[in-house]
């Protein structure tokens, strides 16, 4: 019948983005919420970003949740993966909910965490990896550790 709107929406190709332009679509927004980003980490997100718009977003959006959040650093997922390239399912479900593997909200959490393309499976296998190692690598330098209050961090 036609009725639905995606075939007749105009699609419009993306191409990657100058450093410029990569910079402002992290900057400005988190500015517009009173968040600033340090120059090095912001030279450091567009250049792993490589330009590519969906990288962009999900550094942007990254920092946003970090700068937003409560105390508690890191956090267990971004940890299990400092020592390792990939984690099995019990693995991951460990860390993600600690003592409490089995909990709902370890299901909710994994969801939320693929999702965002922070981690995925590999071509079907039952092992998790990093989504974006360098988005891994750049939490676990910069997040506190779990147990230090946002005080300690200027």
């Amino acid at each position: 019948m036609g009725a639905g709107f995606m075939g007749r929406a105009e699609q419009l190709p993306l191409g990657r983005l100058d450093e410029t332009a990569a910079a402002e679509a992290v900057r400005r927004p988190l500015a517009d919420d009173g968040i600033a980003v340090e120059e090095q980490a912001l030279a450091r997100i567009v250049r792993e970003s490589h330009g590519y718009p969906f990288f962009v977003q999900l550094w942007g959006e990254a920092v946003w949740r970090r700068a937003r959040r409560s105390p508690g650093g890191a956090g267990p997922v971004t940890a299990a993966f400092r020592d390792e390239t990939s984690l099995s399912d019990a693995a991951f479900e460990r860390a993600l909910g600690g003592a409490d593997a089995d909990g709902p909200g370890s299901a909710q959490a994994a969801e939320a965490l693929e999702h965002l393309g922070f981690v995925w499976q590999a071509g079907g296998t039952p092992s998790w990896e990093p989504g974006i190692p360098s988005l891994m690598d750049y939490i676990l330098e910069h997040a506190p550790p779990p147990d230090e209050p946002d005080a300690a961090r200027g």
